[in-house]
């Protein structure tokens, strides 16, 4: 009966505070400069079936998120867009649920309540989960794929495959990474289930066997991906008919890419979106602004994902990450290990529960591995969101520290303080959880100093911006805003400084002004636009911080 009322009642409540933390920053944030892009594209897709709209990602993820504009084109003008990012929190509780049954699968129904709780106040996941974008639905559809790799792999069957197969299409066709995510993701897990027979794979007689099952795994997986293209035909190179386009010149004397250029076929889009991509962030041909503690750069830093992942996940989950991977590394012994809470398992042996432990360790570890390796090949430093698919392993590796709970009254203490300290850290930065980062910088005051963009800065603090106007009374405001958007659709009244606002047409004016004034500049710009190191800024520390993105100064 405990387990019931734990899973009844607790489970339900945790996901509805959830959902009430993201409406909450639904309503409390204005668009972030991704929004409009991802909304616009999809609408394209879905009615007129173009997918040049928007040839840097696959569909998918823009399609879902732009539904709500089939049965109202207007909601295209709600400033908090609030249909389209419910879908994005729809997907979010989606993925919760996966966490906790996963966690509760593996490691018992205490890791899978504290999985939930891990989940629900992690602010990276609360911080994307409302927002119309790509990133959280990739971290669904790549959570769920691993999930039910590892739930049916010892009694994998056609139906199976095909269901797996299928919703690796669909991952596919949500952002341009779930391809290498996936793939190396699971070669890995599949290489370590058949190490004791690595020799058979070489085999032909191991592959002739299997022949049905890896034709109906690519077959379903195809048109699972071409479905998210209805179905369309296109040329691999993409129909851009640009004169000094350099594949143009080169298909005057080269047939095969003439072909690629100008003859249809199936997922000839998603090829195209593949290769643009590729050559986005792994070659010198685009521009890439990236910014990691202070520093510049025109084409990434290779160790910005770790760096950024250090000072913007809690400590308390470092910590119990960090306590798992070496409990881990130390033993899988039963009696002081970890499994121990899980009565599925308590009949199991010794032997047994020490080789699951082993096997769904790397079930959770080789996708955060993949996922953090992948980018640090990448030169697009714009965000952790890109890693924000490992969040999910990671919460759910670190939520079986709770099994040790048992052995120690002091370890319980330990833990329970660490989640106090957890929760309380990420609800001071509510609503604007995108901001936060944790005490090794010295909080969210300081995170526009180490990173910018949609780690702190994304254009999501202009109703925060008009409160503050209104309540301190400012009649005269100047506002370099980074966004996608006008202020004005808030209501806000300014003078606009040299900006990166692409929703913007008002003219701009010199920030060298007249005196008693409030200016208002996104973090973003603050480094982008060079104001850091102007003469009238450089001595100048902001006097606040609105919307955990905008800082204010006074002259």
């Amino acid at each position: 009966m405990k387990i019931k009322f734990t899973e009844l009642l607790l489970v339900p409540f945790l996901i509805f505070v959830f959902i009430a933390l993201q409406i909450n920053s639904i309503f409390s944030e204005s668009r972030v400069y991704d929004e409009n892009l991802h909304i616009d594209a999809g609408y394209t897709f879905l009615t007129k079936k173009d997918f040049r709209a928007e040839p840097f990602n696959p569909p998918l993820a823009r399609e879902l998120i732009a539904v709500p504009l089939l049965f109202n084109p207007d909601i295209k003008g709600d400033p908090i867009l609030f249909w389209p990012r419910i879908t994005t929190v729809l997907f979010s509780v989606f993925l919760a649920v996966l966490v906790y049954f996963f966690a509760k699968k593996a490691f018992g129904l205490k890791a899978g309540i504290f999985a939930l709780v891990l989940y629900i106040f992690e602010p990276n996941i609360l911080a994307h989960g409302h927002y119309a974008t790509t990133d959280l639905i990739l971290s669904f559809f790549i959570f769920l794929t691993i999930f039910l790799s590892w739930i049916w792999r010892e009694k994998l069957n056609l139906v199976r495959i095909i269901i797996i197969s299928s919703i690796v299409g669909l991952s596919l066709s949500v952002k341009f990474s779930a391809l290498p995510f996936l793939s190396f993701s699971i070669l890995g897990m599949f290489l370590i289930e058949k190490k004791k027979n690595i020799g058979q794979l070489l085999k032909f007689g191991y592959w002739k066997k299997r022949i049905k099952f890896v034709f109906a795994a690519a077959f379903f997986l195809s048109i699972s991906l071409w479905s998210t293209y209805f179905f369309t035909v296109e040329p691999i190179l993409g129909l851009r008919f640009d004169s000094n386009r350099e594949t143009m010149k080169l298909a005057k004397n080269n047939p095969i890419i003439n072909f690629a250029l100008n003859q249809s076929v199936p997922l000839g889009s998603y090829i195209s979106t593949i290769k643009q991509m590729g050559l986005y962030n792994y070659s010198d041909k685009f521009k890439k602004d990236a910014f990691l503690f202070g520093q510049f750069s025109d084409h990434g830093f290779a160790y910005y994902f770790p760096a950024a992942f250090i000072v913007k996940t809690p400590i308390p989950l470092l910590v119990l990450f960090i306590i798992g991977i070496a409990n881990a590394l130390r033993s899988f012994h039963i009696q002081k290990g970890l499994f121990t809470n899980s009565p599925r398992t308590s009949s199991l042996s010794s032997s047994t529960m020490a080789a699951n432990a082993k096997l769904v360790s790397m079930y959770l570890l080789i996708p955060i591995a993949v996922v953090f390796l992948f980018m640090s090949f990448s030169q697009v430093n714009l965000g952790l969101r890109y890693v924000l698919p490992a969040f999910p392993f990671i919460i759910v590796f670190s939520s079986q520290i709770i099994n040790l709970c048992q052995i120690s009254k002091l370890r319980y203490l330990l833990i329970s303080a660490l989640l106090i300290w957890y929760i309380f850290g990420t609800i001071k930065t509510s609503p604007h959880f995108i901001s936060y980062f944790n005490e090794l910088v010295g909080g969210s005051q300081n995170g526009y100093k180490y990173l910018i963009d949609s780690n702190y800065d994304w254009g999501q603090g202009l109703i925060a911006l008009k409160e503050y106007q209104d309540k301190n009374n400012i009649k005269s405001l100047e506002l370099a805003y980074f966004g996608s958007i006008s202020p004005q659709k808030y209501g806000i009244k300014y003078d606009r400084l040299e900006d990166k606002n692409l929703g913007e047409d008002k003219h701009t004016i010199s920030v060298a002004g007249k005196e008693s004034r409030v200016i208002a500049i996104s973090a973003t710009c603050w480094y982008y636009c060079g104001y850091y190191k102007t003469d009238e800024f450089k001595d100048l520390m902001p006097v606040d911080i609105v919307g955990g993105s905008i800082l204010i100064f006074k002259k």
